[in-house]
């Protein structure tokens, strides 16, 4: 698209004022966007052009001190690029040729009548179009220079070829393949047959083709094999380019090193392979909620303790709150099972080990931690059945009991009823018997006996 023209800034350079001010009355009336500075002289344009910044110069040939000439030529030195208009009475051929060897824009002979306003003013409007055109393609040319400059890899065009010889290539090619841009260039390296990893090269190419044959543009992921045999890991973006009749000339595009990306991501997914294993395989119970409270994850093993038969995909998206009501029942004082959960999300207070008595006489430890995910705050919850645990503690607390039954008992009967004590409610052995050797040491005589044996037996043996 064009560039849309705002003000123009037009120096007239004249010594006749009449014939400048004529001349602005007439390029005003063609079009309002002119504004007109005059000049009398090479010096005062000279002087004016140093003040000020104008679109277009139009000058006259024949006037004292320095004629259009040898003002072009100053113009040039400090402003090349600036149009410059010879608007001349004094025509000839020796004068057009010094004008466009002194960088002339355009040159227009003066002549009678109100038409040749009007074609100065379309030369001038052409001439300023063209350099603004100009100078809009050298500022993205520039622009795209400065961003291949900076982007860290590299910009191609290249036939679509299993060998993909490059016809262009810029950027950081030999930062990127240790090979000089202008060995893919020439094609004394081929960047499909020896730079692409070869299990890589028919999965690009045949990519790369797909893309074609949709909307023309692909994307793929792929390795190369470096100068040194270093490999490393590349994304590609690119398009085809057709001609007008709709062949396919060429293809363009982008290509940058995601090696390390692609190195971490291979480490996360190994990261996540094994944290997976732990997760389902855990002995104790895992849960996690998301922001709004509905289950993020959960392994198999706190289904199996809250009895749920359900497998844990079914789970996840399940209402917490609710999950915790309906299981509330299970716990001694389901209640407080309900409200101290709610309290731990409300204030995110880590906790360890809270013990949790279960309705069926089983014991649970729960551990609470907030998470920071992604998408808000979550909460993981653990819980282990530490019945057994607390079972062992209990004994041991019995025998310690007894240990001290034991020290303090005065009589060898209340040693040995203790001990039988100790062996059928604590050791958990129903036939149990203390025998002592009394006048006959022949004979053992019972001293105490446990009701397992009094129940079977009948008398102590």
């Amino acid at each position: 698209m064009e560039p849309e023209l705002q003000s123009i800034r037009v120096l007239h350079v004249d010594d006749e004022p009449d014939v400048a001010e004529l001349t602005a009355t007439y390029l005003k009336r063609k079009d309002d966007r002119f504004s007109i500075e005059a000049a009398t002289s090479a010096a005062d344009g000279l002087t004016q052009l140093a003040e000020g910044t104008f679109d277009c110069i139009i000058s006259d040939y024949d006037m004292p001190g320095q004629n259009g000439i040898q003002f072009l030529t100053k113009v040039r030195d400090e402003y090349p690029e600036i149009p410059f208009i010879l608007f001349t009475g004094k025509g000839s051929e020796e004068v057009a040729s010094e004008a466009i060897s002194a960088g002339v824009t355009d040159y227009l002979q003066k002549e009678s009548g109100t038409e040749q306003y009007e074609l100065l003013a379309n030369r001038v409007l052409n001439a300023v179009d063209g350099h603004r055109t100009q100078q809009l393609a050298q500022e993205q040319t520039r622009q795209l220079e400065t961003l291949i400059s900076n982007l860290p890899g590299m910009v191609y065009r290249c036939r679509n070829d299993p060998a993909w010889p490059m016809e262009t290539v810029d950027g950081d090619v030999e930062d990127l393949t240790g090979y000089r841009a202008d060995r893919l260039e020439d094609n004394d390296v081929l960047w499909g047959t020896e730079i692409i990893h070869p299990d890589d090269r028919e999965p690009m190419w045949n990519t790369v083709q797909e893309g074609l044959s949709g909307d023309g543009s692909f994307e793929v992921t792929y390795r190369i094999v470096t100068k040194n045999g270093t490999t490393k890991w590349m994304w590609e973006r690119g398009r085809g380019i057709y001609s007008a009749d709709g062949d396919l000339e060429a293809l363009e595009g982008f290509i940058t090193d995601i090696t390390e990306q692609q190195e971490r991501e291979q480490e996360l997914e190994e990261t996540n392979a094994v944290l997976s294993t732990v997760f389902e395989t855990a002995t104790v119970g895992i849960l996690a909620e998301d922001e709004n409270r509905n289950v993020l994850t959960v392994n198999e093993r706190a289904l199996e303790l809250f009895e749920i038969p359900d497998p844990p995909d079914t789970v996840v998206g399940t209402d917490c709150e609710r999950l915790a009501a309906q299981l509330s029942d299970q716990f001694v004082g389901g209640d407080r099972f309900v409200n101290r959960i709610n309290e731990l999300v409300a204030n995110r207070t880590p906790v360890d080990q809270e013990v949790l008595s279960v309705s069926d006489g089983r014991t649970f430890e729960r551990s609470y931690r907030p998470l920071e995910l992604p998408d808000g705050n979550g909460h993981l919850w653990v819980y282990q059945d530490v019945t057994d645990r607390e079972d062992r503690r209990e004994m041991t607390r019995d025998l310690q009991q007894q240990a001290q039954d034991l020290i303090r008992a005065e009589t060898t009967e209340a040693v040995a009823e203790t001990t039988v004590e100790i062996a059928e409610q604590t050791l958990g052995l129903p036939f149990t018997g203390v025998h002592l050797i009394g006048d006959n040491p022949n004979v053992l005589e019972p001293v105490a006996v446990s009701d397992g044996v009094r129940k079977q037996l009948g008398t102590a043996p």
